[in-house]
Formats: structure tokens, C-alpha cells, sequence
């Protein structure tokens, strides 16, 4: 009966996936995590970087077999570096519909990723 596969196991660390989108005001971050409990959600902040790690738990399934493990569970943690332009005294988490979203207000324009200058370089006299 359908594929015989097993992704991950109960207590084996996964990566939930994550969207991440910019506007002209803020970073918005949306981490699929459905059927977390949100008091097993955590959000930490150190230095430029935020943390988020959590824990899906497995339903009781002592009387099943499993003809199918695609759903992940166990601990989770995702880390997401944040550039200067970022005011990360603003971040504001919220959690609904199996989704974490993460929002982070933008203080400055960000510089351009690359730049092209021309440079005159000078000759030593011969």
C-alpha cells in the first residue's frame, strides 16, 4: 500500500521550509510549522541573528503500523542572519494556521549588493 519510505524519524532534528519576502518597510519571514503547539515554538534573538526552534510531537500510535512516514517530527531549529538595515528591536512573531511568521521593520535603505566602479589606475612613469 502506496511508497514504503520514512523521511525522519520521531527525535531526529528537521528543517521546516521558509519563505522569506521584502518590502519597502520590512523583512517578512513565514515558516511552515503546522501542528505545533505554539508553547513549543521559541523565538531568540542574539546578536544579528534570530532562532527559531521548536518541536512537533508525534500523535499516539501505539496501535497503528505505519505503511507510510512523511510527516516530520521531533526538534526543529531554523537561523536566519539579518543585515544591518534592519531594526531587530522591532521584531514582532505571530503563529496561526501552521504558519510562524516573522516580521522585522527596515531602518535604512539597503546598500546595493554589488557596485560597479571605474577605477583610473595611474602608470608609473617610465
Amino acid at each position: 500500500m502506496g511508497a514504503h519510505r520514512q523521511y525522519a524519524s520521531a527525535g531526529q532534528p528537521w528543517t521546516p521550509p521558509a519563505d522569506v519576502l521584502e518590502t519597502e518597510t520590512e523583512i517578512l519571514i513565514f515558516l511552515e510549522v503546522p501542528g505545533i503547539d505554539v508553547e513549543d515554538l521559541s523565538v531568540v534573538q542574539e546578536g544579528r541573528q534570530v532562532i527559531v526552534q521548536g518541536h512537533r510531537t508525534r500523535p499516539n500510535t501505539e496501535d497503528a503500523r505505519f505503511h507510510s512516514m512523511e510527516i516530520q517530527y521531533g526538534p526543529f531549529a531554523r537561523v536566519f542572519d539579518f543585515p544591518d538595515y534592519l531594526d531587530l528591536s522591532t521584531i514582532n512573531a505571530s503563529y496561526g494556521e501552521g504558519f510562524l511568521q516573522l516580521r522585522v521593520r527596515k531602518t535604512k535603505k539597503p546598500l546595493e549588493s554589488q557596485r560597479f566602479v571605474k577605477i583610473a589606475i595611474n602608470k608609473p612613469n617610465e
